[in-house]
């Protein structure tokens, strides 16, 4: 491989990182807020006030965050880790909230929710990094032709 593709082909690798850190790191920020709540998921009754305050202001701030706690692979998560799905279910009603979980499947009132955009970023990076390597092997080719 030449010096100028294998250099491209590392900035390309650095840049899926970052972008996949990034989706990681929001989920963790949003998931520690809601760490006062683990008692009352792991089978205590009623949330503390400390629960019901952090998860109040992810729901007005961040309910994407919500939508991906919910969504197939975060209760298969959730129930890995020991935590009682069903009372996470019911936590924002315990808390005095009201949370459609129907709006989870539409967009967000920003027209694409967070996740969504960085599925798209993504996408489309990994395009142009095909398109790239495409250009890169087309011009080292011995059988290339000009039109």
């Amino acid at each position: 491989m030449k010096p100028r593709t294998a250099a491209i082909a590392i900035a390309t690798a650095m840049l899926l990182l970052v972008f996949e850190g990034y989706a990681q790191e929001q989920d963790t920020r949003c998931v520690n807020r809601l760490i006062p709540c683990l008692s009352y998921l792991n089978g205590t009754r009623d949330p503390p006030e400390s629960c019901c305050d952090p998860l109040r202001r992810v729901i007005e701030s961040n309910p994407d965050c919500l939508c991906s706690l919910i969504s197939m692979e975060g209760s298969n998560r959730a129930e890995q880790a020991g935590i009682d799905v069903n009372e996470a279910q019911q936590l924002p009603g315990r808390c005095g909230q009201h949370v459609n979980p129907l709006s989870c499947l539409s967009a967000s009132s920003d027209g694409v929710s967070n996740f969504a955009a960085l599925a798209t970023l993504q996408l489309s990076i990994m395009l142009i990094i095909c398109t790239i390597f495409q250009i890169l092997w087309a011009s080292n080719s011995p059988l290339n032709i000009s039109i």
